[in-house]
């Protein structure tokens, strides 16, 4: 017998054994938290304005992202009805020219997502503009395909506080007999990033219409809040800290 761990699209994953009594029950609370710390979700957060990476130039980023979750507790007594899942995402954007880049991301570092970023609007790079994000890949550790289209808008990146928001659709299909079809999820964000584009943070709020497959959650309204750290930057440190006995 098993208890059922529910994580936004992944559906019912047969991942603990039920526990036993109530002596027992923080030692199982405490596998159940590891267990959706390490579970894929959908990439609802965009975390970047309408700018491109530079020409033949990696630029990285890494984002928290907070999506509410429901999960199936009748066996621990109760003590956790639901929550938000906290997982991270990281993500190289590679400049391909002044207008495009394509960006790899790792949406809880259990699938992979590739798009292409088109800036349509905008012939200064640092001025205000409109770009156009498309996607496609794998995620919750290879049980969803995922498709993604995004219409992103921002203001001038010469200040140090620079707006954006868009709209977002994205859908995924089960590659896995035993998930059920899930529905379109459609949205918008806003956020705004701090910073330059060589290091900026890009706090940024999402709000989803996005059904519940798994039915448990009692709103088909997704809010997420999530926070980017982005820039060349970024990747200087991270090889500092590592390499460099920063």
């Amino acid at each position: 017998m098993y208890a059922h761990v529910w994580v936004c699209k992944l559906g019912a994953l047969p991942l603990l054994p039920a526990p036993r009594p109530m002596s027992s029950r923080l030692p199982s609370l405490l596998v159940l938290a590891f267990a959706l710390a390490g579970a894929g979700c959908v990439p609802y957060a965009v975390g970047t304005t309408a700018a491109v990476a530079p020409r033949n130039e990696i630029v990285p980023s890494g984002t928290l992202s907070f999506v509410p979750v429901a999960i199936d507790t009748a066996a621990y007594g109760g003590a956790v009805s639901g929550g938000s899942l906290v997982y991270a995402d990281a993500a190289a954007h590679v400049g391909l020219s002044e207008r495009a880049e394509i960006d790899v991301r790792f949406p809880g570092l259990v699938g992979a997502v590739v798009a292409l970023k088109y800036r349509a609007v905008g012939d200064d790079s640092l001025g205000a503009g409109v770009a156009l994000i498309g996607g496609a890949g794998v995620i919750n550790g290879g049980h969803n395909a995922h498709l993604e289209a995004t219409i992103l808008i921002s203001g001038s990146e010469r200040g140090m506080v620079v707006p954006y928001g868009g709209i977002r659709a994205m859908h995924t299909f089960p590659l896995m007999p035993d998930l059920e079809q899930d529905s379109p999820t459609l949205g918008a964000f806003l956020g705004v990033r701090v910073g330059s584009p060589d290091l900026g943070v890009s706090p940024e709020i999402g709000v989803f219409y996005d059904p519940s497959v798994t039915g448990l959650r009692e709103s088909d309204i997704v809010v997420v809040p999530s926070v980017t750290v982005h820039g060349s930057a970024l990747l200087r440190i991270v090889t500092g800290v590592l390499f460099g006995g920063l």
